[in-house]
Order: structure tokens, then C-alpha cells, then sequence
């Protein structure tokens, strides 16, 4: 049971980074001088 909410967590986390990632690169949110530069 914790090894499942363990791998939810990582994979939200993950599908979170891709989106802020997204955004930064679409010009929502400042770049951190990463993909966007």
C-alpha cells in the first residue's frame, strides 16, 4: 500500500514538473533559465 502512494506521488510530482516545465516554456510563469533560454 505505501509502495503504491510512494509511486503515485512520484509520478504526480513528475506530471507537476512537466506542466510548470510547459508553462515557463509558454511564458505563464517566469523561466528559470532552463528549457525557455
Amino acid at each position: 500500500m505505501e509502495e503504491d502512494l510512494l509511486a503515485a506521488a512520484e509520478a504526480g510530482a513528475d506530471r507537476m514538473e512537466c506542466v510548470i516545465r510547459y508553462m515557463r516554456n509558454a511564458g505563464y510563469l517566469p523561466g528559470d533559465g532552463g528549457d525557455a533560454a
